[in-house]
């Protein structure tokens, strides 16, 4: 009798990375980010239960000012790493920035888990993250439907979530349909990122 064959079957894969002058996009972004902050009302999804200030409904195409634009570039060379890893042509797609909001967590601010669905891929660009502040999680999709069982050893195929711990610069990359949340911030400093989601520019 031969030993059983086992496949693991489509991983969820998530690629971090580092932008190589933070401090440059943070001085560039500084006014434009501030003056959304004092203008446009905010706009978190109606599910969240923590009113975070979000531009998420309500200044959600924040990658087309011009301030943005160096951003952009980098987000989408990420993007496409992204893609080439898992041997996805997105040059066929003719893929493009679909939405970007901002998120800004004070203390006490959490934002739920949730997924950017309608598109391929979400990133996320880590403006300010306090040392000490809010951290991402990512479940594992199992836990969302409820298959949550003990286990001898915890590993990244069987653990039932994951926490990416963001410092200022960082960009995190995944596919949309991914549930991902951000933990309780507990610092005095704010927590401040950007969301880009990525899709096909055929629609």
């Amino acid at each position: 009798m031969t030993d059983p064959a086992i496949v693991t079957l489509f991983p969820t894969q998530l690629m971090r990375s580092e932008h190589p002058d933070p401090e440059n996009v943070f001085n560039i972004l500084k006014p434009g980010l501030e003056k959304v902050t004092q203008t446009v009302p905010s706009g978190p999804a109606d599910e969240w239960p923590c009113p975070v200030f979000s531009t998420y409904q309500t200044a959600n195409t924040l990658h087309q000012s011009a301030p943005f634009d160096s951003l952009n570039d980098f987000v989408l060379s990420e993007v496409l790493s992204f893609a080439e890893n898992k041997n996805i042509d997105l040059s066929a797609h003719g893929f493009d920035i679909f939405n970007c909001w901002l998120n800004v967590l004070r203390q006490g601010d959490f934002i739920d888990q949730h997924s950017n669905m309608a598109t391929y891929f979400t990133a996320i660009y880590f403006v300010l993250a306090p040392p000490d502040g809010s951290v991402m999680s990512i479940d594992n999709p199992d836990r969302d439907m409820g298959l949550s069982l003990s286990v001898d050893e915890e590993t990244p195929i069987n653990a039932e979530g994951i926490s990416v711990v963001p410092g200022p610069g960082d960009l995190v990359v995944f596919e949309s349909h991914i549930v991902h949340g951000f933990k309780v911030h507990k610092s005095s400093d704010p927590h401040v990122h950007l969301v880009f989601t990525i899709g096909d520019k055929r629609g």
